[in-house]
């Protein structure tokens, strides 16, 4: 207790050979302790090797006594990294148990708690056997892409999360990773990708330092993409007699090209075909007809006709 008149309870450290401790203020001694008995604790519960899951509870349990039957005051840690570092989570008279929720702890494959009892002079400490938390999994949400968001197939759409550990730390890189249905789109808390078109479920899978995992997920729409042609462009003029003319074109979405018997592959990267030209005629307007197909994902088909000039240009009005 503390001396008359100080208010609060007076701690100091105990020198590990100290045969008794005074209270003593301005020559008086109010109080002394002589050392005793060491206390002895074992812990009864939990056993090695068992498995807490994040629903559950964790039950430690304890049998403590004391050779001159004192009062003993009991503190109980909790180490996820198998005894390295340890968080108390419990403290108080020495009443043989404790219960502490599952989702209260951070997940660990090897797992321990230490008791420690302590008679107001001498402690005694001892471990459990390593077990396994399922514990605190780890926090996703979805933040992008956000609600009334039009997405359109084929077209890049950003997403995002946030995603915290048990502890509070952001999670990033490969312990996050993404999918449309079961399809993979790729890993980190934020992802530029493409996605299919229809009812799409967006998950996002979390996974902490520990094992843990949680996913979430999100419905969206995805309206198909409508297939254009970006860019079309071919000479105005070729010399007459040319067999050939070299376009560029590029697409909204991958497609096929069919002109002049055969079939080019086309995307929105623009590329350059060469396309044969009728014989005839040997000048004047030479009309090369084309239909684009879009490959699946994106619908509507592209038809037309590429026109050049065979001979000389033809004089401007």
């Amino acid at each position: 207790e503390s001396p008359p008149g100080s208010p609060g309870t007076f701690v100091a450290p105990v020198a590990a050979g100290a045969a008794a401790v005074e209270l003593v203020r301005d020559g008086r001694t109010f109080d002394r302790v002589d050392r005793d008995g060491v206390p002895r604790v074992q812990v009864t519960g939990p056993r090695a090797g068992i498995r807490v899951t994040e629903r559950g509870r964790l039950d430690v349990r304890w049998a403590a006594s004391d050779p001159e039957r004192d009062v003993l005051q009991a503190t109980v840690d909790y180490s996820s990294d198998d005894g390295r570092t340890w968080q108390t989570i419990a403290t108080g008279p020495s009443t043989g148990r404790v219960t502490v929720r599952g989702d209260s702890l951070f997940g660990s494959r090897r797992a321990r708690v230490r008791v420690t009892v302590n008679d107001g002079f001498s402690e005694a400490t001892v471990r459990s056997g390593s077990f396994r938390v399922d514990g605190r999994r780890p926090d996703v949400r979805i933040t992008s892409p956000a609600r009334g968001t039009l997405l359109q197939a084929g077209i890049p759409v950003r997403l995002a999360a946030v995603v915290l550990d048990a502890r509070g730390a952001p999670l990033d890189g490969r312990a996050v990773r993404w999918f449309a249905g079961r399809r993979p789109l790729g890993s980190g808390a934020q992802l530029t990708t493409r996605l299919p078109s229809g009812r799409v479920t967006l998950r996002a899978v979390a996974r902490d330092g520990v094992g843990e995992t949680r996913t979430v997920t999100k419905r969206v729409t995805v309206a198909p993409n409508r297939l254009r042609l970006l860019r079309l462009e071919a000479p105005r003029t070729v010399a007459r007699g040319a067999r050939s003319v070299t376009v560029t074109v590029a697409s909204s979405w991958p497609a096929r090209l069919r002109a002049a018997g055969r079939s080019h592959r086309i995307s929105s990267r623009a590329r350059r075909i060469t396309l044969r030209l009728p014989r005839r005629p040997a000048t004047g307007p030479v009309r090369v007809p084309f239909v684009a197909t879009p490959r699946p994902g994106a619908t509507g088909r592209v038809s037309g006709r590429i026109e050049v000039h065979r001979g000389p240009a033809p004089a401007r009005p």
